[in-house]
């Protein structure tokens, strides 16, 4: 009897452990690469930008509605490795603030196999140089720096 409940303690205290697990994954954007959509007028935003990983480089975008007091929520901010990949977070409730041209919220939700997380994210607007070969430049607003960090299993 002993035994059976010194095996079943164990077992519950590894299901606890195993469930308490955390991965944080973080990130920073790659300078140059990252543009708002022009139709999309503030105080809307919708921007992307090409991140850098441990694992490779990815892309982050991100949708907004700032208020007129400088805040914003239920941003949608999401980050997958490739344009037509799963995303490794998708967030539907961003929020933060925006001032001096800069985003800096909160994040959280469930992935879809039930896999909780947790995370911030800081993007800075300013002008974007595109050059298009024989075509020369343009400048267009876009993501000039920014960072952030999520954890899964929270």
């Amino acid at each position: 009897m002993r035994k059976a409940i010194a095996v079943a303690v164990l077992a519950l205290a590894a299901t606890f452990a195993w469930a308490q697990s955390t991965t944080t994954d973080t990130w920073t954007n790659v300078a140059g690469s990252g543009s708002c959509q022009t139709t999309v007028k503030p105080p809307s935003y919708y921007c992307f930008v090409s991140v850098s990983e441990a694992s490779g480089t990815s892309t982050l975008w991100f949708f907004v509605n700032v208020q007129p007091d400088g805040t914003f929520s239920n941003g949608q901010i999401s980050k997958s490795p490739l344009y037509n990949y799963p995303p490794s977070f998708n967030a539907v409730n961003w929020t933060g603030s925006f001032s001096n041209n800069t985003f800096s919220g909160t994040l959280n939700g469930t992935m879809p196999d039930g896999t909780p997380f947790i995370g911030d994210a800081t993007e800075t607007l300013g002008t974007v140089k595109r050059c298009a070969g024989r075509y020369g430049c343009h400048y267009v607003a876009g993501p000039v720096g920014g960072s952030g960090n999520v954890t899964y299993g929270q």
